[in-house]
């Protein structure tokens, strides 16, 4: 089958692009959104995750965050 579709390149320079600065873990992953609760608490999959303060904008209660599983479960 693969014979019967298969195709010559047009042309034999690599069309490949490099990735510079583009970090794949952040792309290759799960993404689900979740509301904050009012204690600074977000729920996932049987799991609670407290959002500290560590100097930067917190998001407030009622907002939508994103939670990431990257491919290797971190």
């Amino acid at each position: 089958m693969n014979q019967k579709f298969s195709r010559l390149a047009a042309g034999p320079a690599d069309a490949h692009v490099p990735l510079l600065d583009v970090d794949l873990t952040e792309i290759l992953c799960f993404e689900h959104e979740r509301t904050v609760a009012g204690d600074y608490v977000v729920r996932f999959e049987c799991r609670l995750f407290q959002i500290l303060k560590a100097g930067k904008v917190l998001p407030r209660a009622g907002d939508k965050v994103v939670v990431r599983i990257r491919l290797d479960g971190r």
